[in-house]
């Protein structure tokens, strides 16, 4: 029931370690998924067919499904531009479609939905991303701002983890070792 988070709270950050090995043994499309993608049939049909020609224009021809979806990520962060101020640029999924401009929510749905169009489960995720260089040695913390705001996408695997995707430009994308 909090507006915002209280100055000084503390948060500890759990994330499950995974290795590029574990994803692409573990990622597997599902067939009916992407045949019936429950977000994509409430799309208006203009706004599907262009979340449909991105993923073909990504080069998705490949075999593997993790090559895939990085090639569908890469296009999101190669051919698009992020937009800090989300009211200045796209409003709609589709302006943004068109535009290839707009804020971070709008990547991470895009995102999302390449990957369900796939045939990979995945879901938006809201929380914080603070910047490596926002850490302070001396407190041996970082400072959590109103601009550290962010909305990424994760897939889930076989085994039902979920891994990041980072699809928009000027965040450190996840690195899986």
């Amino acid at each position: 029931g909090r507006i915002k988070v209280p100055p000084l709270t503390v948060i500890h950050v759990a994330n499950a370690l995974l290795t590029e090995d574990d994803i692409r043994e573990k990622l597997h499309a599902k067939s009916e998924l992407a045949a019936t993608v429950p977000h994509m049939h409430s799309l208006e049909p203009s706004t599907a067919n262009l979340i449909n020609e991105l993923v073909q224009s990504a080069g998705v021809r490949a075999l593997k499904p993790t090559d895939q979806l990085a090639s569908c990520i890469d296009q999101l962060r190669t051919e698009f531009t992020f937009d800090r101020h989300a009211d200045t640029g796209a409003s709609t999924l589709r302006e943004f479609l068109q535009s290839r401009q707009g804020g971070d929510h709008l990547f991470a749905t895009t995102a999302a939905l390449m990957a369900q169009k796939l045939g990979l489960p995945s879901r938006l995720v809201t929380g914080f991303y603070v910047r490596p260089d926002a850490y302070e040695i001396t407190a041996g913390h970082s400072c959590v701002q109103a601009e550290d705001v962010h909305v990424w996408a994760e897939v889930q695997l076989d085994d039902g983890r979920w891994f990041q995707i980072e699809p928009t430009p000027g965040y450190i994308p996840p690195h899986y070792k």
